[in-house]
């Protein structure tokens, strides 16, 4: 995921809009979301920088209640501090 800010003094978190950590799937499991190197939840870090690039992971989890395709959605969204 990039990030590109016109100000290199902006802070801010990325989050869910739900405010979870993961995104339901169709299957009945979930999708863990890491951001970063350190794989942080989303809403738990604060970034800053004018620039930045952050790998977002989705970790499955849970147990699956049908069999074979799924999806799922969310909206990540920005917070300035």
């Amino acid at each position: 995921m990039g990030v590109s800010c016109t100000s290199s003094s902006v802070s801010y978190v990325l989050k869910l809009q739900t405010g979870n950590t993961y995104i339901p799937l169709s299957n009945g499991m979930r999708a863990n979301l890491g951001l970063g190197a350190a794989n942080s939840a989303p809403g738990n870090t604060t970034y800053s920088g004018s620039q930045s690039s952050l790998r977002l992971r989705g970790t499955l989890a849970g147990t699956p209640t049908s069999t074979g395709a799924f999806n799922g959605t969310g909206v990540m969204m920005v917070v300035y501090n």
